[in-house]
Order: C-alpha cells, then structure tokens, then sequence
C-alpha cells in the first residue's frame, strides 16, 4: 500500500522528495499554499485528498481526528528533530503501518513515532446513530515490549497500543 502523506509546516518540506524516492506519495503544506493556513483547513485539505497528516502538534490534530467520522490518518513525530530525524521517525511510522497486518493502512489511525522508534497507535472508533458502538478488529500485541488499552468515553471508544516491535498488531 502507497503511503499518501500531508507534511505540516513544522516539517521540513526538504524531505518530500526522499519520501518519495521511498515510495512514499508526500506533499507539504508550503506545495499547497496553506502555509499559516488553520488545523481544520489543513485536516480538511488532507481529508479531501485522503492524505494522513504528519505533524509536531498532536494535541490539535487529534482533537479533529477524535470529531471525524473516518480520515486519512494522523502521524505525530517528536518536534525539534533535523530533516533526517524527520524523514527516519516518518519512515518508521510508514514501514511500521506496512507491516501491521491490517488493510486500514493509516486510516483513522492517530500514530505516534517515540523519540527512540516506539510507535504508538490509537484508533478512534466513534458510535453509529443509535449509540451503540461500532464494530471493530480485535486488540493484540504479539511482543514483549507491547500493552494494549481500550477505554470508551461518551460518544466514541479509543483503543491504543504502545508496540517496540513491527510485530504487533493493533486495533
């Protein structure tokens, strides 16, 4: 599966074309004239195009991933990183999803790249019309190094796991 990427301003737009020599399908913000441009322009940009938005900000960006229905995903990597910090935390977020054993690549995955490879992955799984809760794949960390929560808030339930290993799966 072709990664489809949105790179925020805080990341640095040098990188798009090794991403790309990594078959990664990457775009900056800078490439769309939304520099300055608002959290929501930006996530409705990334949404129009089905691209997972890779970003510093994760409190803002998951606030809007935690109110849509379905998106394209959300990367988060550690701030203050050089370009090939940057592009290694991306990498590993795109490998790791690569190797997930899931079909749902980065969609409606809130996925956090550790400052030492550790991803953490949430998805959000919101209720349908009638408050029940939606169907979803099964929770399993198949390494040490892993643990899996899920916790159910009004309106939606959020299972996360913290893997170490490409081996784990995740909901």
């Amino acid at each position: 599966m072709l990664a489809i990427l949105l790179l925020d301003e805080n990341i640095s737009p040098n990188i798009v074309e090794e991403l790309w020599n990594n078959d990664v399908d990457a775009v900056h913000i800078r490439d769309r004239n939304l520099l300055e441009a608002a959290d929501h322009e930006i996530w409705r940009f990334a949404s129009q195009e089905s691209r997972a938005v890779v970003t510093i900000n994760a409190r803002d960006f998951l606030k809007l991933a935690q109110r849509s229905d379905r998106h394209a995903g959300l990367v988060v990597i550690p701030s203050g990183g050089t370009r090939e910090a940057q592009l290694s935390f991306i990498m590993t977020a795109v490998a790791w999803v690569g190797s997930s054993n899931s079909d749902a690549g980065f969609t409606n995955r809130y996925i956090e790249v550790g400052e030492n490879g550790e991803i953490v992955l949430t998805r959000i799984t919101c209720r349908d019309d009638r408050g029940t809760q939606q169907a979803q794949p099964g929770l399993s960390a198949a390494k040490s190094g892993a643990w899996a929560e899920r916790r159910c808030f009004p309106g939606s339930c959020v299972c996360a796991i913290r893997a170490t290993t490409p081996q784990a799966r995740a909901c």
